[in-house]
């Protein structure tokens, strides 16, 4: 009998996995697949249809025989078609564009294709098409995000199915079956912990690696990303400007700067460091729970395991920010303070500030955790030497912090009321929001208050001090925001993300035997479940400054006198922009246009307030394009049109 039901879950498990790739059908796995718009520049939109086929037959409009119309962006000589839905979120099998005549056909000037962050350009003399009943298919199929994407697509399928089995109601019961037939004993675990740890821990580390390097470049970098390769680490620049960044202390951009001068000025390189960073969070973890917490190694290891596979850690990864070595940083700290509670050796308090001192210098909120740390010592160590030698460790980590306060912060954040004055007041509802963020449903909030709720039956200082941080670092920036905002949730998940899996982690092993397993399952879920959905992580959708620049530069190969508007003084010179991605386009960087007297003008919208030179342009007769780049992002639900200008100056 335990054959065939194990044989009945292995066919189901097929079923219900192998059916995501081969139908195609991800109707409910939309934010798995990178967007899809076109656009076309002609001039009657209502000659063109795009017929696509995404495996799906809700959404297959080749066997309906219908086709996504098209409609007139901005009218010009040269009138912008956009689709007429935004953008595909679907996996797109087969797109094919219809021109209902021959003089349609050739009154397309350009035809641009955006896929997630890349644009693939087709310019009137590499249009290629085949006659049917009178019409003209221009098939668009063969564009990709590389050459492999069919094959890793099909892999990553496999692995979104496994974590839906994870979650979703209808296969629940095989989980619950698999448990009820094969029940681990928890002695047989923790013997495998105990002896093959290390061997484990690295195979961890490994997988975790390969998660984060997995698809790290396939969003552009935005605009902060940008600042940090263009401005603050430059290779190029003197080391004094990794103090250029007023809002953000300058050790990572000192790692990031270094890094680019060895391995090269590219979008590869700088998401290097981050994924390199990234790999070594689950053994700070490891390192952590496995010393201080009086348990096997097991719980160690599930700890570095959720670390591993986690959306918000490896999002992290995927970011040229401080944030991932905030998030990394600080659970090799946390060890080392426990380390110091039971003892303060040379050795220890030595690695505790160097830690320290790289946290701080990283990111502000590194400094309300060193200061949140010692308020919650005080009431763990009881001892006024301990807390007076703790307090010296902390002063010697502040006094870092000066050449940062004397060359950047007082004159360019402190002092400046117009800095970071995107961050508004907190409201309650920001507090609220964080346990969702950071453990991507309803349930496992409900099953994180669980725990809480359960770890009153237990007075240990690691539960005090774990809890005791999440608290601190909540209300320190949520009070402190009524002198000047600087409350925003990213910053504090950032922090507070490993201390909630150690938490986790512990009460799980401080659960029964018997019902220690399902909690396992069920928090790798937790953990595991958000990998692909970007709406509970932290990071968002990225943007697309690398499919306009590839657009603008594929474009300017048409003309001789073409320019690339730079107004912005704030954000990356537009060559560097341009550089890190390795684009060279056939136009000339300007920061001024009164001088041009006729010419194409590209201006990209990135971070640039460009409607008072477009209408200045416009008085002078020229024609503009707006031309439409698929999702901006996304605010308060309502999803934003990105676009760039083309400027026609005759």
């Amino acid at each position: 009998m335990r054959i065939y039901l194990a044989l009945c879950i292995f066919i189901a498990f097929f079923v219900m996995v192998v059916k995501f790739v081969y139908s195609g059908n991800y109707a409910s796995l939309k934010y798995s697949f990178a967007h899809v718009d076109v656009s076309i520049s002609a001039k009657d939109c209502k000659s063109y249809h795009l017929l696509l086929d995404s495996g799906n037959i809700n959404l297959t409009y080749l066997e309906k025989g219908e086709g996504i119309a098209f409609y007139p962006y901005s009218i010009t000589k040269n009138t912008i078609c956009a689709m007429s839905r935004n953008v595909i979120t679907s996996g797109v099998t087969n797109l094919r564009l219809l021109v209902d005549s021959k003089i349609a056909l050739d009154d397309i000037e350009f035809i641009s294709i955006n896929i997630g962050s890349r644009n693939f350009y087709l310019n009137k003399d590499s249009i290629e098409s085949s006659q049917n009943n009178g019409a003209f298919i221009i098939d668009l199929s063969n564009f990709k995000l590389n050459q492999s994407s069919a094959f890793i697509n099909n892999i990553e399928n496999i692995w979104i199915g496994l974590v839906k089995l994870f979650i979703a109601p209808p296969y629940l019961f095989l989980w619950i079956t698999i448990i009820l037939l094969f029940k681990i004993d928890s002695v047989v675990l923790k013997n495998l912990a105990q002896k093959h740890h290390i061997f484990i821990l690295a195979f961890i580390m490994l997988c975790g690696f390969c998660l984060r390097l997995n698809q790290c470049c396939t969003q552009s970098l935005w605009g902060d990303e940008l600042y940090s390769v263009g401005v603050v680490a430059y290779p190029s620049d003197s080391f004094l400007s990794v103090f250029k960044d007023p809002g953000n202390p300058p050790f990572y951009n000192f790692l990031l700067k270094i890094w680019l001068g060895i391995f090269g000025y590219t979008i590869e390189s700088a998401r290097l460091l981050s994924v390199v960073i990234g790999a070594f969070a689950p053994l700070g973890i490891f390192l952590f729970l496995k010393n201080h917490t009086k348990q096997d190694s097991a719980i160690a290891l599930f700890g570095a395991l959720f670390m591993a596979i986690s959306q918000v850690a490896i999002g992290a990864a995927h970011e040229v920010r401080g944030y991932v070595l905030e998030l990394t940083l600080i659970p090799f700290i946390c060890y080392y303070l426990f380390n110091l509670y039971n003892k303060f050796s040379f050795h220890d308090m030595i690695i505790y500030v160097l830690l320290s001192i790289m946290l701080v210098n990283t990111h502000y909120f590194g400094s309300i955790f060193i200061f949140s740390s010692f308020i919650i010592s005080i009431f763990i160590l009881k001892n006024i030497k301990k807390i007076l030698l703790l307090f010296m460790l902390d002063c010697i980590i502040a006094l870092s912090l000066l050449p940062y306060f004397y060359i950047t912060a007082f004159n360019h954040s402190l002092l400046d009321s117009s800095f970071n004055t995107w961050i508004q007041m907190p409201t309650l509802n920001d507090i609220f929001i964080i346990p969702f963020q950071i453990l991507g449903s309803g349930i496992s909030v409900f099953l994180f208050i669980v725990f809480v709720l359960y770890s009153i039956n237990y007075r240990e200082k690691i539960i005090y001090f774990l809890l005791g941080i999440c608290i601190l670092m909540i209300i320190i920036p949520f009070v402190a925001s009524f002198l000047r905002p600087i409350y925003f949730t990213k910053y504090i998940i950032f922090v507070i993300y490993p201390l909630i899996i150690s938490f986790i982690c512990f009460m799980i092993f401080r659960i029964e035997s018997k019902y220690r397993f399902v909690f396992i399952l069920f928090s790798f879920a937790v953990f595991s479940t958000a990998l692909f959905d970007k709406n509970v992580s932290p990071i968002g959708l990225g943007d697309n400054s690398r499919a306009k620049f590839e657009f603008i530069t594929q474009d300017s190969n048409n003309y001789t006198n073409a320019y690339i508007v730079d107004i912005n003084t704030i954000m990356a010179p537009k060559e560097r922009q341009y550089e890190v991605y390795n684009l060279k386009p056939n136009a000339k960087f300007i920061k001024d246009i009164k001088n041009i007297e006729s010419g194409i003008l590209y201006f990209d919208n990135y971070y640039t307030d460009s409607i008072q030179t477009i209408n200045e342009l416009q008085n002078r007769g020229a024609i503009v394009q707006k031309i439409p780049f698929g999702r901006k992002s996304s605010d308060k639900l309502l999803e934003k049109v990105d676009f760039i200008y083309k400027v026609i100056l005759e």
